[in-house]
């Protein structure tokens, strides 16, 4: 990320803030109460007008050229998407804040179709799929009420009736909080994926960071409701220092949500997996393995209804968390059985599968790299065998098929070693991602379908 890009996550964070605090301030103002609504519109109004701008003259100038900011931003408002979509979110909010002044209940409208157009524009926009914009739409709406909610109660607590303020802001953050698990659900699927994914890419990984924080604001939410309010009689400051880590911990999803706008869906990645293990449920062919494990399963079922049991029973706690870990133990050591060594391309997928020119030049490709020691039909008896520690696989073999793209292209690029760390293979050492090596896996899946390797002498000067 460059000098521009990281400004322009900047920028696009703090008019996030703004534009959430403006929609939850006005709705904070019609469902909980009374409370100074201009002491808080007022800034994020200016914020709002300032950081949209920045905001704006950023993304031109990344999309067009930096060195002609004027006219870059000229040409992203006149003749593009995002430019028309911002013009239309400028022009909601200001109607949103002309109204506010006499009709703040009627004012949320058209600030709820601004802050909604942020589905209009980026990850959700690109995808084609209306129901992933809808999505972002409702995600986008329900944060607003509820993270935009947060200083207006606040603020209500110091009024007439605080209690009455934080239980109708609960209900609100209750329905909000169901919106944002169903619609964050159905994005991370979406754009990332798969669990390689959301482990292997930067996507994927900024979007746990934003889990884990919105898992920790659920928990902060839970605490003011259930703990909190009911002591806001006698202690009205311990829920005010809550609602201000509360507050802290949403800027810090909103950092995370902003940084995702400008990262690549992790389902459009090759992910690079990062454990040395991964689950394979190969071992379930054998029958004997398969009932171990279903025991070890068993184990793990009894270990976890012992800790529901010492969560319920005060008197059951030591003994069932004692149970629980006994249990576990003994579970564990058959669960290994499904983990076998990963490769950190094993989840990686050829782009260029079945491609008629990818085959012609894989099959260039092995004719220069391999045939000397796969041999000219690929059955592991080339020239060079005589020299090596093991004999090459049999690549028309039917087991070319239980390995991923992935794992063979680690393999081919990088070599292959035997348990003592010597070279049995060597590797082509391309740069990661290269396309020949590509091309040779799509020539030894099309040579495999026939039973035999395709010639690679037929693919010459094609």
């Amino acid at each position: 990320m460059d000098g521009w890009e990281t400004a322009l996550v900047a920028a696009r964070w703090l008019l996030l803030v703004a534009e959430l605090q403006v929609f939850g301030a006005l709705l904070a103002y019609r469902l909980i109460g009374p409370f100074p609504l201009w002491r808080l519109l007022r800034p994020a109004a200016l914020a709002l007008a300032g950081f949209g701008v920045a905001w704006f003259a950023l993304q031109a100038m990344v999309i067009d050229d930096p060195a002609t900011p004027l006219a870059s931003i000229a040409l992203v408002l006149q003749d593009s998407w995002v430019g028309h979509v911002a013009a239309a979110r400028a022009l909601f909010w200001a109607l949103s804040l002309l109204a506010a002044r006499r009709w703040p209940g009627l004012a949320v409208l058209p600030a709820a179709v601004a802050l909604g157009l942020h589905g209009a524009v980026g990850h959700a926009e690109a995808s084609g799929d209306p129901w992933l914009w809808g999505a972002m739409v409702l995600h986008v709406l329900a944060a607003g009420a509820w993270l935009g909610g947060l200083l207006p109660l606040r603020l209500a607590l110091a009024g007439p009736n605080p209690t009455r303020a934080a239980l109708r802001f609960a209900q609100l953050g209750t329905v909000c909080v169901s919106v944002l698990a169903v619609t964050a659900f159905g994005q991370s699927v979406a754009l990332a994926g798969s669990l390689p994914a959301l482990v292997g890419t930067d996507y994927g990984r900024m979007l746990l960071v934003k889990l884990g924080l919105f898992l920790l604001l659920v928990a902060l939410a839970a605490r003011n409701r259930f703990v909190l309010t009911p002591r806001l009689a006698a202690d009205p400051g311990a829920l005010n220092r809550s609602l201000t880590i509360e507050i802290l911990t949403a800027a810090g999803l909103l950092v995370a949500a902003s940084l995702l706008s400008s990262l690549a869906p992790a389902a459009h990645q090759q992910p690079d997996w990062p454990f040395p293990l991964r689950v394979s449920l190969d071992v379930l062919n054998d029958d004997d393995l398969r009932a171990e494990i279903l025991r070890a399963l068993l184990l793990l079922a009894g270990a976890a209804v012992a800790v529901v049991l010492a969560t319920l029973h005060r008197r059951l706690r030591v003994a069932g968390l004692l149970g629980a870990l006994a249990l576990a133990w003994f579970a564990l050591p058959s669960l290994r059985l499904l983990l076998v060594p990963a490769e950190p391309t094993y989840y990686w997928q050829s782009d260029s599968a079945g491609d008629a020119r990818s085959v012609a030049l894989g099959a260039e490709a092995y004719a220069r790299h391999c045939v000397l020691c796969h041999g000219a039909g690929a059955r592991g008896d080339g020239r060079l065998v005589a020299a090596l520690p093991e004999p090459p696989a049999d690549l028309t073999a039917p087991h070319l098929w239980e390995h991923s793209d992935g794992e063979l292209y680690w393999w081919i690029n990088h070599g292959m070693r035997d348990p003592d760390g010597h070279v049995v293979m060597p590797g082509l050492g391309k740069p990661a991602g290269s396309q020949q090596v590509w091309n040779l896996i799509d020539f030894l899946h099309a040579s495999n379908r026939h039973g035999q390797l395709l010639p690679a002498t037929a693919h010459h000067h094609h």
